[in-house]
C-alpha cells in the first residue's frame, strides 16, 4: 500500500516534469526579426543600501541601449544616499528621482514606493529590479525590452543568486532555482502565475488598467507575484531569459535573514489564483510526501527494496530535468547530490509553510 502511493507521487511529479518542466528544458531563444527598440524606463526603490546602489546605477548608466532612463526612488533614506542621488540627477540627463518621505497608513512601503516611481515613468514599458542586484551584462536592458516586440504586455526574466560557499547559500540559490524553473516553465506552458521583481517588466498600461496594487496594497510583499498573478495571461506574457538578461542578487548571509525572507515570499501564497494555488499545491503536496511515504516504507519490513527502486526512479527524472533546465538558466550544481539537496530542502519548506500559516503581519 505504501509502496503504491509512493509511485502515484512519483507519477504526479513525473507528470509536472514533462507537462511543464520539459518546456523550460527545451527552451531556445527566438531570433528577433527587424527589432525595434522601445524606450524603456527603469524603476528601482532604494532605502539606505549605499554599498550595492553605487555599483548597481554605475551599471544601469553603462547599459547598451537606445532611449532609457533610470529611476530611483528614496524611500526614506539617510541623507548619504540622498545627497547621491541628487548629485546623479544634476550630472546625467536620464537619471531620474522620486523622494518620498511618508508612507500612506495602510499601504505597503514598497509597493507605495514603486506606484511613484512608476507614475513618473516618462516610457510605457517599465523594468524593474531592486537596489541589491546587478545586471549581468550591459544588454539587460535591450535584451529585456525584446520581450515586448510580439505585443506582449509582462515580460518575465531570471535572477539567481551569488555563489557563495555552505549549505546556507546552496540552499538558498537551489529554491531561487526550483522556483524559478516553476514560473517560467509554467509561463512558457501557458499557465503563468507569478514574477520575481528583481527582473521583471510590464507596461504602464497594464499596470494603470489594473490599478496597480490595490487589491494587495496592505498586504506586506507581493508587489511582483501577486501582482502579475492578477494580471497574467497566456497571451500577455513573454518569457526572456537568455544569460545577458540575468540580474544577480545578494543571497542572505545567516539563516535568520533567509528565515525572515522566505516566510514573507511564503505567506503571499495564500492570496492566488485558486487555479494555480491548486497547481502549486499538487506539485508541493507530492514533493512533500514523496519524501515522507519514502521514509515510512524503509521502516516497514523488506520496504527498503521498493524504496531504493523508487528514490532511483524520482530521481533519475528529477536530476535530468533539473539538468537540462540549468544548462538553461546558466546553473550549476552538483547533479547527483540533487536529490539529497532535495531532501534537505524538505525541511526547510515544510518550516516555512507551518510559519507562514501562523504569522501574517510579516515586515519586508
Amino acid at each position: 500500500m505504501m509502496a503504491a502511493l509512493c509511485l502515484g507521487l512519483v507519477i504526479v511529479q513525473y507528470y509536472y516534469y514533462i507537462r511543464f518542466f520539459g518546456k523550460l528544458a527545451a527552451y531556445k531563444a527566438p531570433e528577433p526579426e527587424n527589432a525595434k527598440y522601445k524606450p524603456m524606463s527603469v524603476v528601482v526603490c532604494v532605502r539606505n543600501n549605499m554599498h550595492t546602489i553605487k555599483p548597481l546605477i554605475e551599471n544601469l548608466l553603462a547599459q547598451k541601449m537606445p532611449l532609457f532612463e533610470i529611476i530611483m526612488v528614496d524611500d526614506r533614506s539617510g541623507d548619504e544616499v540622498y545627497d547621491y542621488l541628487l548629485t546623479m540627477k544634476y550630472t546625467y540627463p536620464n537619471f531620474r528621482m522620486t523622494r518620498i518621505e511618508e508612507t500612506p497608513d495602510r499601504m505597503n512601503a514598497k509597493k507605495f514606493a514603486l506606484t511613484m516611481g512608476i507614475k513618473a515613468a516618462r516610457f510605457d514599458h517599465v523594468l524593474l529590479t531592486d537596489d541589491d542586484c546587478l545586471p549581468l551584462s550591459d544588454n539587460w536592458i535591450r535584451q529585456m525590452q525584446l520581450g515586448f516586440q510580439t505585443g506582449k504586455s509582462i515580460v518575465l526574466g531570471y535572477s539567481p543568486y551569488k555563489r557563495y560557499g555552505g549549505l546556507l547559500n546552496t540552499l538558498i540559490r537551489y529554491e531561487t532555482f526550483y522556483t524559478g524553473i516553476q514560473y517560467l516553465s509554467m509561463a512558457l506552458a501557458g499557465k503563468p502565475y507569478m514574477g520575481v521583481g528583481r527582473n521583471l517588466a510590464y507596461t504602464r498600461d497594464l499596470f494603470f488598467s489594473y490599478k496597480g496594487f490595490y487589491k494587495h496594497i496592505s498586504v506586506n510583499g507581493g508587489d511582483d507575484d501577486l501582482f502579475i498573478n492578477r494580471t497574467a495571461s497566456a497571451d500577455n506574457v513573454a518569457v526572456v531569459i537568455t544569460p545577458e538578461t540575468h540580474v544577480m542578487s545578494e543571497p542572505k548571509q545567516s539563516w535568520s535573514g533567509w528565515y525572515r525572507q522566505k516566510l514573507r515570499h511564503f505567506s503571499v501564497g495564500a492570496y492566488y489564483k485558486a487555479e494555480d494555488m491548486n497547481r502549486l499545491a499538487l506539485l508541493g503536496n507530492s514533493f512533500i510526501f514523496f519524501w515522507i511515504s519514502l521514509v515510512v516504507l524503509c521502516c516497514l519490513p523488506w520496504g527498503w527494496v521498493p524504496a531504493i527502486a523508487l528514490f532511483v526512479l524520482r530521481s533519475l527524472g528529477h536530476s535530468i530535468y533539473f539538468w537540462r533546465c540549468g544548462k538553461v538558466l546558466g546553473e550549476r550544481f552538483p547533479w547527483l547530490l540533487l536529490p539529497f539537496i532535495d531532501f534537505i530542502y524538505l525541511w526547510c519548506y515544510l518550516f516555512f509553510n507551518f510559519r507562514a500559516g501562523t504569522k501574517r503581519n510579516i515586515s519586508w
